[in-house]
């Protein structure tokens, strides 16, 4: 890529924190988000990249002004909009050919969570969350409909296998949300610790609990192929 580190726009950027990772990397950047209150809290010395407001309306003036980018990074956003696919289409018209979508989705209606009903370790399907969720999408789905916007899907990535604690009643924070916030700390403490004594293995490590379709978020990362 050129010009530095390439274009690198972040939709929902929230506080700002890979925004300011990218910009340290010397991207050229932008984020979207419907607050600014995150981002001017938390990393205010990048509100000159920042743009509040709906992310239909911010992607269609992009459009109108022939913005294009290397990246763009969605996390967490695609389950919340009715129409995931006029999403990915107004992506698709900022994205250059052979830019790199990255996605961060919910891994709902998994093999894992279908094998916990299935033996009754759980007896619902504790991962509907409506209104907030409107749009549920496990690996094999959102492979099939990334590929039909011609979108190549080159890595998965699996986030700390927090579901696992299921299996177990001390640590069954659907049956018991009590110890939720507990379990959540766990996680957190060994994801820093596998981090912090071996980056490039943790990530090979999240590599293979994509290839499992095991996380409870999973991470696409997937090329414009439609030239």
């Amino acid at each position: 890529m050129g010009g530095g580190g390439g274009s690198f726009l972040d939709l929902g950027c929230g506080e700002g924190w890979l925004l300011d990772t990218m910009h340290k990397l010397n991207f050229s950047i932008k984020g979207t988000d419907f607050s600014s209150y995150g981002i001017s809290q938390h990393n205010p010395h990048l509100m000159p990249y920042f743009l509040k407001g709906d992310v239909y309306e911010q992607l269609q003036k992009m459009k109108d002004a022939s913005e294009t980018f290397d990246i763009i990074f969605i996390g967490n956003i695609i389950e919340h909009v009715l129409f995931p696919d006029k999403l990915i289409q107004e992506i698709k018209s900022v994205l250059k050919p052979k830019g790199l979508l990255i996605i961060v989705a919910p891994n709902d209606f998994s093999e894992l969570q279908q094998h916990f009903l299935d033996t009754g370790i759980i007896r619902e399907p504790y991962w509907l969350a409506y209104p907030d969720h409107i749009s549920y999408f496990n690996y094999d789905s959102m492979c099939n409909f990334l590929n039909d916007f011609s979108f190549s899907i080159i890595h998965c990535l699996g986030d700390f296998p927090i579901e696992l604690n299921l299996f177990q009643d001390l640590t069954d924070y659907v049956k018991d949300r009590s110890i939720g916030p507990n379990v959540h700390k766990k996680r957190v403490a060994i994801e820093n610790y596998l981090f912090d004594k071996d980056p490039h293995k943790s990530l090979e490590l999240s590599i293979l609990l994509g290839d499992f379709k095991i996380g409870r978020n999973l991470i696409y990362f997937c090329e414009n192929s439609n030239l």
